[in-house]
């Protein structure tokens, strides 16, 4: 899908009326980019930041062709793909944001932010953080309390190209990482931040190709195959 730019002044009386009768952007929030989409071209509206508290409006009621940016990233191991749950849509998901007004003509930015922002990939021993090639200056602190000792890349990120969420009104950018290169025992961690403050304390897992749940990176004592699991003697005689 080809993304280039277009003014609000261009679009349909009805859709410029939904846009203005939004929530507006502040000066100093960063707002996130809206696009008309006709057939396969997405246009990138340069001249209208949604703000963020009006992005569930956004998602129930925006007319046909207007989407929100945002990324998706299939992170790939050996056990399988990694998601997390979402409460909110009851579905599970891959590391995945909402993009910034900044990205809007590069949806791939927002991917490789938010791959680094919620993925802490890290060796069991804690002494290193893998990271996509080119981003070496990511934290290397982790919401577990520990510090890795160095930042190591790992392959890179792949642009496997644009996908319409309906659910979420989004136009968004889809990457690949693989990390089942890793030779080390390892684990990772959702660094995403608690709506309320703190970290979210939110579990990551791995589904296979027929999208069942295989295994839980169960914090520092790394990947758990719970699909193989049997039940503790007493529970047994509980249950």
């Amino acid at each position: 899908m080809r993304v280039t730019s277009i003014k609000l002044s261009k679009l349909s009386k009805e859709k410029k009326e939904f846009l203005f009768s939004l929530p507006q952007s502040s000066p100093e929030e960063d707002g996130i980019p809206v696009y008309l989409i006709v057939e396969n071209c997405a246009y990138f509206i340069s001249d209208f930041k949604l703000s963020s508290k009006a992005n569930k409006q956004f998602e129930k009621e925006a007319p046909a062709g207007l989407y929100r940016g945002g990324a998706v990233i299939k992170v790939q191991s050996k056990y399988g793909t990694l998601v997390v749950p979402d409460d909110r849509y009851k579905w599970w998901k891959p590391f995945a944001g909402i993009a910034n007004f900044s990205e809007g003509l590069d949806l791939t930015k927002t991917g490789a932010r938010e791959l680094i922002e919620e993925a802490f990939v890290y060796s069991s021993d804690k002494k290193t953080r893998f990271v996509p090639k080119g981003m070496l200056s990511a934290t290397k602190l982790c919401s577990l309390d520990f510090e890795a000792e160095q930042v190591k890349e790992l392959g890179k990120i792949e642009i496997v190209g644009f996908e319409i969420n309906e659910t979420n009104r989004a136009l968004e950018a889809v990457l690949h990482w693989d990390i089942s290169k890793i030779d080390v025992p390892y684990s990772v961690s959702l660094e995403e931040e608690w709506f309320a403050g703190g970290k979210n304390g939110i579990s990551v897992y791995a589904i296979n190709s027929s999208g069942e749940i295989v295994g839980i990176f169960s914090g520092q004592q790394g990947f758990q195959e719970i699909a193989n699991f049997g039940i503790h003697e007493t529970l047994k005689h509980l249950l």
